[in-house]
């Protein structure tokens, strides 16, 4: 949450705005390779906190640059297409460490290659400069008028506050509620496994990638389906399937498979909301 609200900061004040994703980049892959050494828990619980704001930064540089670079009309597929890739990392980071755990007795390795893959991505960020915020790039092509384009957006602005402060206060409890369903069923899923259905270990970390991979397949399949459907109708579909996979995981002496489907199910409707909120939202305000 810090690092996201220092993000919204940052990037309104920077001209370089590639330069904060990079940083945050490389910060995170120093701290996947820092984790594994560590054993006391004031270090390790300010090297995680130290991530965990610095991937609040990347989401909120991410998505914002993303909507600056392809504009609001133009930017759905493009946004469910980034936040997909964040879903099958999700996949891959359980089964990877697994994997580790199983064959090299260790989860250091893992930990490693994450930070090596961290840093590499870095590379290409260092050399690409990032896009401008609309209002600045329009005074930077010298379009003419901007004084009265600005006046008028002022205006127009003024007109709207009462409905933009609705939507960014619906769109804000929206993401909290869907976000934090995302991150808590992701994060509880392997002890959820373990302690409420008797699954082993391994089982436990499968089943929590089950989810993820529900995620992936529900981005993946947004994509195309952004350029296709309008905002509400993806919302509709996505809560009325979250609730529905959500109650059927909960229900009682169900046979073996079904809390599978319903966790593969509840990551694929959540999929798309986080996504479809943030690029709704953008086309009533400006970002």
């Amino acid at each position: 949450v810090l690092g996201s609200l220092l993000g919204g900061v940052i990037f309104d004040r920077v001209d370089v705005t590639h330069a904060p994703l990079v940083v945050g980049n490389l910060l995170c892959a120093l701290g996947c390779a820092t984790l594994p050494s560590l054993s006391a828990l004031p270090s390790l619980a300010a090297a995680i906190s130290t991530q965990g704001a610095c991937m609040g930064l990347l989401d909120t540089g991410g998505n914002v640059l993303l909507i600056w670079l392809q504009g609001p009309t133009r930017v759905e597929p493009y946004m469910q297409a980034m936040h997909a890739a964040f879903a099958v990392g999700a996949v891959a980071s359980p089964l990877f460490i697994e994997w580790a755990l199983t064959e090299l007795r260790s989860f250091a390795p893992a930990f490693y290659s994450i930070a090596a893959f961290l840093a590499l991505c870095s590379l290409p960020l260092a050399t690409y400069r990032g896009p401008l915020a609309p209002a600045e790039d329009a005074a930077a092509r010298g379009g003419g008028g901007g004084d009265g384009v600005k006046d008028r957006g002022e205006r127009e602005a003024a007109g709207r506050r009462c409905a933009v402060r609705a939507l960014v206060c619906g769109s804000a409890l929206c993401l909290l509620f869907a976000v934090g369903a995302e991150v808590t069923f992701g994060g509880f899923a392997t002890t959820f496994g373990i302690e409420a259905l008797a699954m082993s270990d391994g089982s436990a970390r499968g089943f929590a990638s089950v989810f993820w991979g529900g995620l992936a397949a529900g981005r993946i399949a947004a994509v195309p389906a952004a350029a296709r459907l309008s905002p509400a109708t993806i919302l509709g579909a996505s809560m009325a399937g979250s609730l529905v996979f959500s109650a059927t995981a909960c229900l009682p002496a169900a046979p073996p498979a079904v809390p599978w489907v319903a966790a593969a199910g509840f990551g694929f409707s959540l999929a798309s909301i986080f996504p479809t909120v943030l690029t709704h939202a953008e086309r009533a305000t400006r970002l």
